[in-house]
């Protein structure tokens, strides 16, 4: 049930979108009589149509070559999914719960994702870098580039990338508003205006305002997200236009929820070297371990303008640019999940709180030269990119001391009941709010990088367009100014890296293809990349990947599906080792990961009113190479679920007194997944295994989750101003208790009312 605040909540946004509503109808009317001539565009070929979608997914795809093409005909595995299914399935943030993709897990808003067996925490926004913040209010469709082909934008993970794609003004006017509550005191409203501007129609503008304010399970921890964003296309002829867009995002969390406590076996000794790690206190999954003055914030301000061109009916032009603000800004964070031992909850946390912060200023700029041409019965198509994106960070940290603060202790125990369902007495928190005047600089890094990229990537059609072959090869120029202000180091030092990628699809007979791909990527090794360690024996992170299988659009396209293998090999990988003739600690490039695995995606269409989707994927990934920690050869990285994937049916009626009425439902699936790194717990002496907690062998059990979703539009007559939803939606409708991978509790059974207006 909704509680009382969450109804005021309800009431003081939909009074003002109301009121609002009223002058937005006046501004629409007037619109519309301004733009009863709309140009025409003519598509470009580096944007997707708006049509031809199955279900919730999409038949085209921008990330996976930089330009429009059928997913079908690419030669590797993309995925997407779109605004529709977020709205149906009341994903109000794009988080972990986006997990009905094969082999996606645990994307956040760090920017963070697991991707095919690898670890990433870069993402891309309309084809530029970003660190994860974002809102789900402005993005149109998420699109899923498996496996280094992905290095057509530069640095990224082998497992592949993640695009978030904004939404773009249309041709028509609308306004939309809506309006959610439900559990957990959740509140989000969105409101979104497409107008049409001038005598002509060619100035086209999308407004959108966003806010969503949730809390948790856990006590004190309160999300509150606003978003802004402002796209207008300006249309100069049917070949050419220009598009411009801010983005706005505050996201601000207090006393967020902290992992369960690790459950430890001592063995009735005093000594801890027979300790061992057997399992993880769920109960304790809840655990208010901050307190009250506890934050986390993270923002981001961005600009992007794309101006594209089609010279004639062989060359096309996209020129980008992009530049961005993104802050993190955190205070009593640094406190670990903690160990039960018995009835004995040991919590622990830095010296001293802390207060960190993360500034980042940076933007890009992208240049795409298209030729589509024939030479005879052979169709080539030849994309060059120019690309130059430059990174500034700037990191202090700060150590907040004072008299204050004297009860303040790195490690504290307490006393948990005998079900681990919570402590036996209150926790008592940190009650000091940050003031920077007591705090001591614990880092103070200013560091930029800057990277060149050039790509050149040619298609050929064969056969009659049955043999579709690709190859390619992107360099980049990397540069790093580094600077660690209080060691008083600074180091400079640059690297290119060559990264090539070719692959080919046949058409064998009509809906099917098979394909194959072979592709490389790099990405800087992170844990070298300071001013006090980067060296001369530096050497950036490798992978190289194959991927085949089938591709089918049956059924007049409206049954399509993927089934494909993949192996991909990661390699130098920073580790720690041993030198094997002065037997003295060494640091090496000589880590390794290796991956495989299988993947099936289906969409079918089976009638207009019912379509289903599934996406399943199996992961074998293993460490190959660790260094000295050799124990760790053949464990899984932390927190990769081994199968994973999701299902989904929409039934909506299309005729009869029931005419607007939908139903969705879907269900995720994730098998036991460990929870920590393939060497937590092992302890080494001189390249010797001599002891382990075994923390290593954790997980977090599999689960299924179902999430349904009721819609029903209200009929309205012809000369209606406002088209009226109505929605309830139940997430984890089962009341399935389970754990993330993060070991964070994932949220029970909970049910959301929604309403939109539309015109």
């Amino acid at each position: 049930m909704l509680s009382s605040l969450t109804w005021r909540r309800v009431a003081s946004l939909f009074l003002p979108i109301l009121l609002g509503s009223l002058l937005a109808s006046i501004s629409f009317a007037q619109a519309a009589s301004d733009a009863t001539d709309q140009s025409v565009i003519e598509l470009s070929p580096f944007e997707v149509s708006s049509v031809g979608s199955d279900g919730y997914g999409a038949s085209e795809s921008m990330t996976g070559s930089r330009v429009a093409v059928k997913i079908i005909d690419l030669p590797y595995s993309v995925n997407v999914l779109t605004s529709e299914f977020f709205e149906d399935f009341a994903l109000f943030e794009l988080n972990d719960n986006l997990a009905y993709i094969s082999s996606f897990t645990d994307l956040d808003q760090g920017g963070s994702f697991n991707l095919r067996g690898f670890r990433s925490t870069v993402q891309l926004r309309d084809g530029f870098f970003r660190l994860g913040r974002y809102g789900s209010s402005n993005v149109d469709r998420v699109e899923v580039i498996k496996g280094p082909n992905a290095a057509i934008y530069g640095q990224t993970s082998p497992g592949g990338m993640v695009n978030m794609i904004s939404k773009k003004p249309t041709n028509r006017n609308s306004l939309r508003f809506s309006v959610s509550a439900g559990d957990f005191d959740t509140l989000r409203a969105t409101a979104e205006y497409n107008g049409i501007a001038g005598p002509e129609g060619k100035t086209r503008y999308l407004a959108i305002l966003g806010y969503y304010n949730r809390m948790s399970e856990t006590p004190l921890d309160e999300l509150t997200n606003k978003e802004g964003y402002l796209a207008i296309q300006h249309v100069f002829s049917p070949t050419s236009s220009l598009l411009l867009q801010a983005e706005f995002m505050d996201r601000n969390v207090d006393s967020s929820s902290s992992a369960a406590p690790f459950i430890i076996d001592d063995k009735n000794t005093a000594t801890a070297n027979d300790d061992k790690v057997v399992g993880i206190a769920k109960g304790l999954a809840t655990l208010q371990q901050r307190g009250s003055e506890s934050y986390l914030n993270r923002g981001m301000r961005a600009y992007t303008a794309t101006y594209t061109k089609t010279f004639n009916r062989t060359f096309s032009l996209r020129a980008s640019g992009n530049l961005y603000h993104a802050f993190n800004e955190n205070y009593n964070n640094n406190v670990a999940a903690g160990t039960v031992n018995g009835r004995t909850l040991v919590m622990q946390r830095g010296a001293f709180p802390e207060f960190g912060a993360i500034y980042e200023d940076g933007g890009g700029v992208q240049v795409d030269l298209l030729a589509n041409y024939r030479t005879g019965k052979i169709e080539h198509r030849t994309l060059v990119t120019l690309e130059y994106n430059d990174y500034y960070r700037y990191d202090p940290a700060l150590r907040i001391s004072g008299a204050d603060l004297a009860a303040w202790t790195p490690i504290r125990t307490f006393t948990v009941l005998p079900d681990f369902s919570g402590p036996a007495a209150p926790i008592p928190f940190l009650t000091t709010e940050y003031n920077p005047a007591t705090g001591n600089l614990r880092r103070d890094n200013k560091n930029r990088t800057s990277i060149t990229g050039t790509l050149i990537r040619h298609q050929a059609a064969f056969m009659d367009g049955r043999l579709l072959a690709f190859g390619g090869a992107r360099l980049d120029y990397v540069k790093y100014r580094l600077n660690d202000r209080l060691a008083g180091n600074a180091n400079r030092f640059s690297f290119k890296e060559v990264t090539p990628n070719l692959g080919a699809s046949y058409k064998f007979s009509e809906g099917w293809r098979a394909f194959a791909n072979y592709s490389e990527g790099f990405f800087p090794n992170a844990q070298s990349i300071t001013a006090s360690v980067i060296d001369a024996n530096y050497d950036s992170e490798r992978a190289q990947g194959f991927e085949y299988g089938i591709k089918g659009s049956l059924l007049d396209d409206r049954l399509t599906f993927t089934v494909n293998a993949f192996r991909i090999e990661r390699q130098n990988v920073r580790v720690n080792d041993i030198d094997p003739v002065t037997q003295l600690p060494v640091v090496t490039f000589e880590g390794a990961q290796l991956v495989r695995g299988v993947e099936l995606d289906a969409t079918w269409s089976m009638t207009d009113a019912l379509s289903i989707g599934l996406s399943v994927g199996h992961v074998n990934s293993e460490i190959t190479d660790l260094g000295f920690r050799t124990a760790s050869i053949g464990r899984s990285p932390a927190r990769i679920s081994p199968y994973n994937g999701g299902a989904h049916l929409r039934y909506r009626i299309v005729d009869g007194r029931l005419r607007g009425l939908s139903f969705n439902v879907g269900v995720t699936y994730f098998a036991r997944t460990p929870v920590s790194n393939a060497d937590a717990g092992d302890t080494y002496t001189n390249g010797v295994l001599v002891r382990s907690t075994e923390e290593w062998r954790q997980t977090v059990p599999g689960m299924a989750i179902v999430n349904a979703g009721l819609r029903y539009r209200l009929p309205t007559s012809r000369d209606a101003r406002w088209g009226h939803t109505l929605g309830l939606n139940v997430n984890n409708a089962l009341d399935t208790y389970y754990l993330k991978s993060s070991r964070q509790l994932g949220d029970p059974r909970s049910f959301f009312l929604n309403y939109t207006m539309t015109r």
